[in-house]
């Protein structure tokens, strides 16, 4: 309960956050627009007529846009996307639009300092393109569950917008006279000014779907040590002649032949499953730890803790489980040795983040070290299991 209050409190902190920045990031949008239009004034009223032209204030109007959508901050964190309480196909729906995201942001950069021409546009109208293609596949995504329809929603709303954005200005880039340019930057304003406030209605509503449903997901854990499963045997049938290998060195290299039981490609589904999130944790947690030395501000430390424990309880889980059959058995013992190999590191790393001193800084890394250790077992378990498909 506790718990739950203090991250009700840190959403209510998140939110005001935003809110201030949403209106910091309008008025630093309008306060550009004013100063390039009034700049481009000045400029036509007093500059000779034999001087070089300046760049048009539609160009640097469209670009002062984009530059502000490239500012926008992330939508979900691995905190959101990485919940225990959300499903597979949930947690797959919040990956997607975050990486979509990302990808928005950072071609809208390339629009913004694309340099002005009036001869080549494909230096725009690539990065532009790539933005409407990717917001239009978000846009068209169905909601992975009923819980999630008025977020989804929110995701529509936003994506159609950058949408709108970015058709006005490609027929911006195509446009044959000024006038023109100049009414689709006016367009392009006005479809964009409530684009700040659609992305934060759609951060509010992953942090939201956090805090109902953080603390839905049990780990089954099993009271008793799980027993393996026999391997069955075949009788061998007499050979009253057998031949002799021709070739004793040569090892078989085929494809193993035997088709996998439903419930072991059921289990070898869900290990693909759990290596595609747990490849991003692991990468992502290596890339935090690489990128700054202890001490971590405090909201830093709770989300990497919370990362951790992610680890460790699906590390629990799996490390508990049993091979569904003995065709994928050996894979699958292997991939739990990489699994014991994060969770120690995990541990390692979460020990020392809750420390948060320089004095653990070795700790940290040794703890980064041993997550990394766990990536050859990983691999080459699933790789393993893969191969009775």
């Amino acid at each position: 309960m506790d718990s739950t209050q203090v991250s009700r409190g840190r959403y209510i902190v998140h939110r005001l956050m935003r809110h201030t920045a949403v209106a910091a990031s309008a008025a630093i949008v309008a306060v550009m627009l004013a100063t390039v239009l009034a700049g481009c004034g000045a400029v036509a009223s007093s500059a000779p007529a034999a001087s070089t032209p300046a760049p048009s204030s539609s160009a640097a109007s469209l670009a002062a846009v984009w530059t502000s959508v490239a500012a926008e901050p992330e939508l979900f964190g691995l905190v959101v996307t990485e919940n225990l309480g959300f499903t597979t196909s949930e947690c797959q729906y919040l990956r997607h639009v975050r990486v979509a995201w990302a990808m928005i942001r950072s071609e809208a950069a390339s629009v913004s300092t694309a340099p002005a021409s009036t001869t080549d546009t494909a230096s725009a109208t690539r990065p532009l393109t790539r933005i409407e293609r990717q917001a239009g596949a978000i846009a068209a995504m169905r909601p992975p569950s009923p819980r999630f329809y008025m977020l989804s929603s929110s995701v529509r709303a936003l994506m159609h917008r950058v949408v709108r954005m970015a058709r006005i200005s490609l027929e911006y880039e195509r446009a044959p006279t000024d006038a023109e340019k100049s009414a689709l930057v006016n367009d392009l304003s006005s479809v964009a000014a409530p684009l700040a406030e659609e992305a934060m209605v759609v951060a509010d509503w992953g942090v939201e779907m956090r805090l109902r449903y953080s603390y839905v997901y049990v780990v089954v854990t099993p009271t008793t040590p799980a027993t393996p499963v026999p391997v069955p045997t075949t009788p061998a049938s007499p050979e009253p002649n057998p031949t002799p290998n021709p070739n004793p060195t040569s090892s078989p290299t085929s494809k193993p032949q035997a088709p996998l039981t439903a419930a072991e490609a059921k289990q070898v589904t869900e290990i693909e499953e759990l290596d595609v999130w747990l490849t991003a944790v692991m990468t992502d947690t290596s890339a935090i730890v690489e990128a700054q030395s202890l001490p971590w501000t405090d909201e830093q430390v709770n989300s990497f803790s919370l990362n951790m424990s992610y680890l460790i309880d699906q590390c629990d889980h799996w490390l508990a489980t049993a091979p569904a059959g003995p065709s994928i058995a050996d894979g699958f013992r292997q991939y739990q040795r990489g699994l014991s190999l994060v969770r120690k590191g995990a541990s390692q790393l979460e020990s020392a983040a809750l420390y948060n001193d320089s004095a653990h800084q070795k700790a940290l890394n040794q703890g980064n070290t041993t997550l990394k250790s766990a990536e050859p077992d990983l691999k080459h378990g699933l790789s393993k299991m893969e191969a009775y498909r």
